[in-house]
């Protein structure tokens, strides 16, 4: 007899076998299903913080591109202030 010969199984055997493959089934689908709503959650997050973040960073770079501007025009006019004292 091949030790594959399930029939020679003692009966605790069979039943740990069978609820074991059962539990591998149920915690795989489990799982699988865990992933795919946590992948359709983040998709859906993304969505929403995506135009937020853009719009974060616009006014960002709006309030920098301003002090740059502020700093260019204080140094335009220091530097005309230097040159009518001759510096």
């Amino acid at each position: 007899m091949s030790k594959l010969d399930y029939r020679s199984w003692p009966l605790s055997l069979k039943i740990s076998v069978a609820f074991s493959a059962l539990l591998v089934v149920i915690l795989s689908l489990t799982g699988f299903n865990s992933y795919r709503v946590y992948q359709t959650a983040m998709q859906d997050q993304i969505k929403e913080y995506v135009p937020q973040v853009l719009t974060q960073i616009n006014k960002h770079l709006e309030t920098y591109f301003d002090e740059v501007n502020a700093v260019s025009k204080l140094l335009d006019g220091a530097t005309q202030q230097f040159e009518e004292l001759g510096v």
